[in-house]
């Protein structure tokens, strides 16, 4: 699991800023949890 989200934050940081991804990530999972 660790592994996959690790590529996926690589693939939104390409696409986009990785700080602004890796933010949104965090919140997404905080939001999940």
């Amino acid at each position: 699991m660790i592994m996959n989200r690790v590529s996926v934050v690589k693939n939104l940081g390409e696409s986009t800023s990785s700080m602004i991804s890796s933010e949104l990530l965090i919140i997404s999972v905080l939001l999940l949890l």
